[in-house]
């Protein structure tokens, strides 16, 4: 009757332990990431906004989405307002699981919608036409503590639907918060 009794404890023992240990564990994972660009903010001041949401899908795996709007009614130096739309798919080569951290590549699209804007009025806003883009992106993004990490990335890629062939570099510096 003891042996039954001792392994039928040791069993009991282990599952709470087991139950305890995934409950920590889905406590401390983060799947959300808010992100704005420095970048942008620091070259173009106060009239380009920026937002975008990054989610965790699987182990190594993410998808990120995001918007610009250019602002020419504050300190305006364009004629041109516009709205880029864009979305990342975001593979990570970390060895931790769901952290969203280390180097990763990212293939990304972007759509572009301007309008002309010459006099500065929203009266005389006009459609001028849609753009898209297609690139590819490397990058580190660290984990500053457990709410707030820096994203550090570069990629080239083309306009597709422009007149001539049109290529563009970027070089960007988020910083975004986990939740």
């Amino acid at each position: 009757m003891k042996p039954k009794l001792l392994a039928l404890l040791v069993l009991l023992v282990i599952s709470f332990s087991s139950f305890a240990q995934e409950d920590y564990l889905s406590q401390k994972i983060r799947k959300n990431i808010v992100k704005t660009n420095l970048t942008d903010i620091i070259y173009y001041a106060s009239y380009h906004l920026n937002a975008s949401y990054e989610r965790s899908l699987t182990k190594h795996t993410s998808f990120d989405v995001g918007f610009a709007y250019n602002n020419p009614y504050g300190f305006a130096r364009y004629d041109i307002l516009k709205l880029e739309l864009n979305a990342t798919f975001r593979y990570y080569f970390s060895k931790k699981y769901y952290e969203m951290n280390g180097f990763y590549l990212a293939p990304s699209t972007t759509a572009i919608i301007s309008y002309n804007n010459k006099r500065r009025d929203l009266e005389y806003l006009s459609y001028n036409k849609m753009t898209y883009k297609l690139g590819i992106n490397a990058g580190y993004q660290w984990q500053l503590n457990k709410r707030w990490l820096l994203d550090i990335n570069s990629g080239l890629g083309k306009h597709l639907n422009l007149s001539k062939d049109e290529y563009y570099i970027n070089f960007n510096i988020g910083l975004g918060y986990k939740f």
